[in-house]
């Protein structure tokens, strides 16, 4: 991260400047902020792109989509898709294109100079397409899965991320959903009876905390299992739902033996019984009163409620909630991605640089 642009006291010239505006004559600059424009080059040619521009551009060098004869695929056809089809092409990519809506074809083709455009819901142009693409550069904002557009990547093909979905989560809980989409350990068939009896065992000891829950189903994230919940197995206990909360039912001792799967018996699940309830940290999951004895996870519970509280937020992966409350994923990224301007997209002298004419574009 450099000083100059993220400079807390730097003022944003040709708003509220009256001093300085955007348009100037003789200025200083770092040389590293700059770019040089050769003499005699058009100034059309070399105008900036700015944000929709290096938001698609610091990528695509950054995971070397610079190469010609690679292929790569563009998924949305908005303002960043535009800018990642027009760079493809003058990097020598043979590109595709893919939409949700057929009307952006003749755009994609015959404006933008695309090599294919496939409708994303066309199954039989999709499978067409298994495993022929080197990258792919995501730049649909909404929040939707990858897992169709994985199957299109080569052995070691680059899938990139750069739109932002809708939904109002954190950048961190974001890039968690997406691991899971990606994480070959994710299994994607349905829930056996198996699975079906510990979450109903689990969640009536310790309630809506998915993510623990998760943490003891193997395979299984926190999502998987509160959906799996809510559509099915809430229904089918006859458990009530208000306000997007779910509320585990209370059981006389008749219906215990009629429902004996899903509540803790003394033979078959020793490992499930309660503590007791000695004081009023021991109520950590808000409508229950006990904390479930599994392998130390009463203990894990309690950290986590001594920090975050009985009504925290349950987390977006499979991953329990003391961790994601007490670990920094920004190791997953590159320092660059937190600053679009790096040198390295402008001095020559650095290795990722990639001299390509603009006017191709």
């Amino acid at each position: 991260m450099n000083s100059q642009t993220n400079s807390e006291n730097g003022n944003c010239l040709g708003w509220t400047a009256t001093d300085e505006s955007g348009v100037l004559s003789p200025y200083k600059f770092t040389r590293r902020y700059c770019v040089k424009i050769p003499e005699g080059y058009p100034l059309a040619s070399a105008a900036p792109l700015l944000c929709a521009g290096i938001t698609v551009y610091a990528p695509m060098i950054r995971h070397k989509m610079n190469q010609a004869g690679k292929s790569l695929g563009v998924i949305g056809l908005g303002g960043l898709g535009h800018l990642a089809v027009k760079f493809g092409k003058a990097f020598g990519l043979n590109l595709t294109v893919f939409s949700t809506s057929l009307s952006k074809k003749e755009e994609a083709l015959s404006l933008l100079g695309a090599d294919n455009f496939v409708v994303s819901s066309n199954q039989e142009k999709m499978t067409a397409l298994a495993k022929s693409l080197d990258f792919i550069i995501d730049t649909a904002s909404g929040d939707h899965p990858v897992d169709s557009y994985m199957s299109l990547l080569k052995t070691a093909g680059v899938l990139v991320l750069v739109g932002v979905p809708r939904l109002k989560r954190s950048g961190k809980s974001c890039r968690l959903r997406w691991m899971n989409y990606l994480s070959p350990s994710v299994k994607r068939s349905d829930f056996s009876e198996e699975e079906d009896d510990l979450i109903i065992r689990l969640h009536n000891l310790i309630g809506n905390r998915w993510s623990l829950i998760a943490g003891r189903v193997p395979g299984r994230t926190d999502n998987q299992v509160k959906n799996h919940w809510n559509s099915h197995l809430s229904k089918k206990l006859g458990v009530g739902s208000k306000r997007g909360k779910t509320k585990t039912k209370t059981y006389s001792d008749s219906k215990r033996a009629k429902n004996n799967f899903c509540i803790p018996s003394s033979e078959s699940n020793s490992e499930l019984q309660p503590l007791p309830n000695s004081d009023s940290n021991s109520n950590i999951s808000g409508d229950h009163e006990a904390a479930a004895t599994i392998d130390g996870f009463d203990e894990e519970m309690m950290n986590i409620q001594n920090h975050i509280g009985s009504k925290s937020e349950v987390g977006f992966c499979g991953m329990s909630e003391a961790t994601m409350m007490s670990n920094d994923y920004s190791f997953w990224f590159h320092n660059d991605d937190l600053n679009p301007y790096s040198p390295y997209l402008s001095d020559p002298t650095l290795d990722d640089y990639y001299p390509f004419q603009f006017d191709n574009l």
